[in-house]
């Protein structure tokens, strides 16, 4: 120890004597001030010497300044140093970039930091240069990082490093983003979480997933979902969409790697499809062997040629296999993932845990809907089960029918003498036992209801009756059982103002059930209340007791046929669990339902309603009045009263017995006993549970209709909500939670709510389906089906979760409140609702505003086009037929006549230009017409070949033709084929000058004999496999494209647009630029006989019209209307040169005036005149003509609408300018001669 501390002391000496020289000697290095830091070894060590830096200790003071600055910040920071930006940094900058130090350290920018260079370095001149810092926000960049360029986003700044007035670096602030990729896998897996709990079926997956996953296809460049089949087999659910390289759609122990590919790879050569094989084979290790071990299993890809994929567009390199695991106990496996790994990060820990996160999720839904599958099956099972069980029941019950009857009658024979021979105890003995038979047959015949209800046999036969007297004549048959019980008996049945329609057997068993249930499980010194009452729509019974109640946690299953509340508890009284069940069933018969409250302890109130009215019954199920009156006289006959006589409601009470009684009383008092318990009642048990039963779930919690309404409270504020709401509580509820802040419209009944939305579009509707889903779905159904509906959110609240709130969802719900919920949470929902409903409404608005735009745009861009049409054709046309007439004569030199042809060449090229434009505008409108006859594909090659030859003059360019096909007949317009092969041929001349030839070829398809193929190959330019998929689209100016860069960029597409309308299809081929294209037409050919016989037609035709081309034509008188002087002097020259007497006008005026002296043949017209239009000019004329006459429109308007206006208004033809010679001549010899 000694010894240490003396060689501590000595070394502190040491330092202290050296500190102490260095000052005695005047000089001390500036860098020992940061001898201690980190990386200051790095930076004494390094020899600057040997760098444009210099020396370390001839330093400039801003070097040394900024050097200190750097290492002793806690902030990672770098400088870059003189001229050529020499980088040195701080251990925080190091351990940002630890695999670039030996890359990056004591080197210029550029050299060390190639990746980044390119795109700052303008920015990085600007420092140096102005002393102009900058700094970026999440900038991307993609860093050498090992053997990859890694993805990273980053904050950082550039500021200069300045000594006095001269620049001398850069300081280099930077901060990792790495909130960006963490926060785009949130965002995946939010997405997860919310959009895959719609998916009901395995169906639905693959849309879901492939949507979810194409947010993100940084991380998730591709996957492939495999669910589990039997033990240990995978099938393929769904996957991206790779088409050169298909996932197999099965996986198994015993796969054989060659055919369970899901797309066929047999025309693959021999290598790719061993490739295949292999990545089969690995895969199929990988799944198998993530499945077993229960974690993810990494598969590297490289050596598979894997296709580019995801948002990089790159090959993948590597990728994961994810078991997904069951949620449950026993931790299976329902299935893997398989995804790519993004091409520009390596697997880390912290990327391996997303991937678990993600499984994690992927399990739960995947595993959440296999249940779901599960239970909709158990469901079913169980559905077939309990009517199997009832069956067997009611099998049982015809047994049991006739050893009960042969039982009660002795029974009731002891009973009813009126000297018995039994004593008490033994008479008291023969009453039990005669209840337990009567509760035995009341247990078959509910039995037997039951199996009638299902069968749809016990169909109710609805009478008018006082539902007043006859349920206090039915619950005052209680009344000696409640008094020998010791309870108190309360009936309070007011009177109904009118009669109402039910079964009066049903409506009987109704309420003997609910007043056995009191009366079975009220103790001594108890009461039961019954209570009737009614509201404008519905009379609603109630029946209380103060029992032993219900747990809470039985009343949601109360109504299950043959549950029981509380089975395991110690009870007095046992159950079938099936009488609230048949109280519910008789209730719906009647239009209602039922509801129960009840508190452990305390007691019971069951409330019931039935409708008002007809209108919810058949007329075949309501009772004729006749009927009525004969059970009315026979209950007279019997000494009682007819059943419509009216009475007042009389309670039970020990003093007041003297209740109406008659023989039906008697009968129905006779068997109330199959209704009581079968003892007497006793103190014992007070704290057992009820045996009550219902209808189900959601019938029993339903809360009693009301047809009160809002409160009246005007509205405070938009935005409007509708609530249907049939229960009073909730109803108040939501109005005082709401109120402030929306103007409520509150309603009880659907047909009242359809009716104020039609009237008033809501902004949400709120309903309560606690009662009536049924009238919920209805809504939804009504909104969803309107348009002007389809925007309102719809939020249903109910006391039901799970299955019913996806039900919901997917029957167009927008949202589902289960109770309880909070206030707040209540809110957020419907603001959140109403805002994005508006901003959908919003979003169709200005899409609709900006449909309209785009339609008035392209109006008014057919207009445009259609008008330049016009205004181009009208200077050509008179130069068209003079260079026409020159080429005709015989007189013009030959040096003339070629340049009279390169003239009329070009003209043709300007008219051909302008087709193009008119065309685009006929594509637009849906106009394109066809004027279809037999056409030779060979004829209109040749006839095109010989046209565009004359171009290939002074080029040493080729065609080659290569003609092959044997069948080359179509039925197209032979001008739009000729248009087809035009457009194709021009475009191989001008992008084919590289090459040498260009070949033509035809041939009949092998594949569809029914079909010509024309190749047109040019060895050429090329095109970019980028623009391959454009390259029919019309112009747009962004495109780089050569195609579309010279020309109006439209002849692709308009080709295109012919080529369909004849049935046939283009596409386009290159294998990249510099490298030539293909163009293949294919059009559909006519079949054999067909051919044949237009074959011989078209030889008829052509010689036909051979033969029509006239070579004299008679003389004509002609008026001629154009107020172009220019066309109006050559069309009457050329028109006089053909012995034609030709008088002009250039108004509409002067030409009614000629027309009134002149008899003239044929009206040659131009449709826009100055004072007027052709149109009304044709009519004129025809008014005044001195003799019947032609008349051919001659305008620049040519759209089929044009057209079809001037044969409408009179015209019998109607020729485009610039009309040529040889067709205004064909065309006047087939008007006139």
């Amino acid at each position: 120890m000694e010894g240490n501390e003396r060689k501590r002391r000595k070394g502190e000496s040491n330092e202290e004597e050296e500190e102490r020289k260095r000052r005695n000697s005047g000089k001390v290095e500036w860098w020992y001030k940061i001898k201690d830091e980190p990386l200051a070894d790095a930076l004494i060590s390094t020899d600057w010497s040997k760098t444009p830096l210099g020396p370390i200790d001839s330093w400039p003071e801003g070097f040394q300044t900024g050097t200190v600055l750097c290492f002793t910040s806690a902030f990672p920071m770098s400088l870059f140093l003189g001229k050529e930006l020499i980088q040195i940094y701080n251990k925080g900058y190091h351990d940002m970039f630890p695999s670039k130090h030996s890359k990056i350290w004591g080197i210029p920018l550029r050299l060390g930091w190639p990746e980044v260079w390119g795109e700052l370095d303008q920015l990085i001149q600007g420092v140096c240069n102005k002393g102009e810092g900058f700094y970026m926000i999440d900038k991307l960049f993609l860093l050498e990082d090992s053997d990859i360029l890694g993805e990273g986003y980053y904050n950082f700044s550039y500021s200069p490093l300045v000594q006095g007035p001269h620049i001398l670096g850069i300081v280099n602030t930077v901060a990792k983003s790495d909130h960006v990729i963490r926060e785009r896998r949130m965002e995946l897996l939010r997405n997860i979480s919310m959009k895959t709990g719609s998916i009901r079926g395995e169906k639905e997956i693959g849309g879901v997933l492939t949507e979810i996953f194409n947010s993100n296809q940084f991380d998730i460049p591709f996957y492939s979902l495999y669910l589990k089949k039997g033990e240990d087999s995978f099938q393929l659910s769904s996957s991206t969409h790779l088409n050169s390289f298909p996932f197999p759609s099965l996986i198994s122990k015993n796969s054989s790697f060659s055919s369970t590919f899901t797309s066929s790879s047999s025309n693959s050569p021999e290598r790719t499809k061993e490739k295949r094989m292999e990545f089969e084979k690995t895969l199929s290790e990988s799944v198998l062997k993530a499945s077993e071990e229960m974690n993810i299993v990494q598969m590297n890809l490289k050596s598979f040629n894997f296709p580019a994929c995801g948002s990089w567009n790159l090959p993948v390199d590597l990728s994961c296999v994810i078991p997904l695991l069951s949620s449950g106990t026993e931790n299976s496996v329902v299935g893997v993932l398989v995804t790519g790994i993004n091409q520009h990060l390596h697997f880390t820990q912290e990327y391996q845990d997303f991937m678990k996160v993600l499984g994690n999720h992927i399990s739960s839904f995947v595993h959440t809907f296999k249940l779901r599958e599960e239970n909709q099956k158990r469901v079913k099972d169980l559905s077939r089960l309990d009517r199997a069980r009832t069956v067997f029941f009611t099998n049982i019950s015809h047994e049991f029918k006739t050893p009960i009857t042969l039982t009660l009658g002795p029974l009731e024979d002891l009973l009813n003498r009126e000297h018995s021979e039994l004593n008490p105890e033994q008479y008291r003995r023969v009453e039990v036992t005669y209840r337990n038979s009567l509760r035995l047959l009341k247990l078959v015949n509910h039995l037997l209801d039951f199996n009638e209800l299902e069968g749809g046999k016990l169909v109710p036969k609805f009478e008018q009756l006082d539902i007043s007297t006859l349920t206090s004549e039915n619950c005052s048959l209680f009344g000696p059982a409640c008094e020998k019980g010791k309870l108190s008996l309360s009936v309070k049945c007011n009177q109904i103002d009118e009669k109402i329609y039910i079964d009066r057997d049903m409506w009987e068993k109704i309420v003997f059930n609910l007043l056995s249930n009191s009366f079975k499980f009220t103790h001594e010194g108890g009461k039961i209340d019954v209570e009737l009452f009614e509201d404008e729509q519905y009379v609603y019974l109630k029946v209380s007791d103060s029992g032993i109640g219900i747990p809470a946690k039985d009343i949601p299953f109360l109504g299950q046929r043959f549950f029981r509340a509380n089975e395991g508890a110690q009870g007095r009284y046992a159950g079938t669990g099936i009488g609230l069940s048949l109280v519910s069933e008789l209730v719906k018969l009647h239009g209602g339902s039922v509801q129960i409250q009840s508190e452990l302890g305390k007691g019971t109130c069951v409330t019931i309603h039935v409708k008002k009215g007809k209108n919810h019954i058949q007329d075949s199920l309501i009772a004729s009045s006749n009927n009525n009156k004969l059970e009315d006289t026979l209950a007279i006959l019997a000494g009682g009263q007819s059943s419509s006589a009216g009475s007042s409601p009389v309670p039970y009470s020990p003093d007041n017995r003297s209740v109406r009684r008659n023989s039906s009383d008697h009968n129905r008092s006779s068997g109330l006993s199959r209704w009581l318990p079968s003892f007497s009642k006793t103190g014992s048990g007070a704290n057992s549970p009820s045996s009550y039963s219902s209808r189900s779930p959601t019938s029993m919690n339903s809360r009693s209709p009301s047809n009160s309404s809002s409160d009246g409270q005007q509205p405070f504020v938009i935005p409007k909500i509708l609530c249907l709401f049939h229960d009073l509580d909730l109803k108040e509820h939501f109005f005082n939670v709401l109120s402030n802040d929306y103007d409520m419209d509150v309603t009880t009944e659907l047909s009242e709510a359809l009716k104020n939305v039609a009237n008033d579009i809501p902004d949400l509707i709120l309903v309560d389906v606690s009662t009536k889903p049924e009238d919920g779905f209805s809504l939804v159904e009504s909104m969803k089906k309107d348009e002007l509906f389809v925007n309102v959110p719809i939020i249903f609240i109910n006391a039901r979760s799970g299955d019913y709130q996806i039900e919901s969802l997917d029957r167009g719900v927008d949202d589902c409140l289960v109770m309880p919920f909070t206030e707040m949470e209540l809110r957020a929902r419907i603001a959140s609702h109403i805002r994005n409903a508006q901003r959908q409404i919003q979003i169709k608005k200005q899409e609709q505003e900006l449909r309209q735009v785009a339609e008035f745009a392209t109006i008014a861009k057919d207009n445009f086009l259609a008008t330049l049409a016009h205004e181009m054709r009208t200077p050509l046309a008179p130069a068209l037929m003079l260079v026409e007439e020159m080429i005709s004569e015989n007189t013009v030199p030959q040096n003339t006549l070629k340049k009279i042809k390169l003239i009329h060449q070009t003209i043709q090229s300007e008219v051909f230009v302008i087709d193009n434009l008119l065309d685009m505008v006929k594509i637009s409108k849906g106009k394109l017409a066809l004027s279809l006859s037999t056409v030779d594909i060979h004829d209109c090659l040749k006839i095109t070949g010989e046209k565009i030859e004359s171009e290939l003059s002074n080029t040493t360019l080729k065609i080659v033709w290569s003609l092959d096909a044997k069948k080359s007949l179509v039925s197209g317009d032979e001008s739009r084929l000729n248009q087809i092969f035009w457009n194709v041929l021009k475009n191989a001349i001008k992008f084919g000058r590289d090459g040498k030839t260009i070949e033509v070829i035809s041939r009949n398809s092998t594949e569809s004999p029914s079909v010509i193929e024309v190749d047109i190959v040019d060895h050429g330019i090329g095109v970019h496999r980028k623009q391959l998929k454009n390259i029919f689209d019309p112009l747009e100016m962004h495109e780089k494209d050569p195609y579309k860069t010279t020309g109006l960029g439209v002849g692709l597409h308009i080709t295109q647009q012919v080529v369909i309308a004849h049935g046939g299809s283009i596409i386009a081929q290159s294998k990249g630029l510099g490298k030539g294209s293909l163009f293949r037409i294919s059009l559909p050919i006519l079949q054999d006989k067909e051919a044949i016989s237009r074959r011989s037609s078209l030889g008829s035709e052509k010689a036909k019209g051979l033969a029509t081309v006239p070579t004299e034509m008679r003389p004509l008188d002609i008026l001629l209307v154009e107020d172009n002087e220019a066309i109006r002097m050559v069309l009457t020259r050329l028109l006089t040169k053909m012995n034609h007497k030709v008088k002009g006008a250039g108004l509409v005026s002067e030409a009614v005036g000629l027309a009134k002296n002149f008899a003239f043949d044929l009206l040659i017209s131009d449709i826009g005149l100055p004072d007027g239009n052709g149109y009304d000019l044709v009519k004129m004329v025809k008014e005044i003509a001195l003799q019947s006459h032609k008349a051919i429109a001659l305008s620049g308007y040519s759209l089929p609408e044009d057209v079809q206006a001037s044969l409408d208004a009179g015209f019998d033809l109607h020729l485009t300018k610039p009309v040529q010679m040889a067709v205004l001549k064909e065309a006047i010899h087939q008007l006139c001669d």
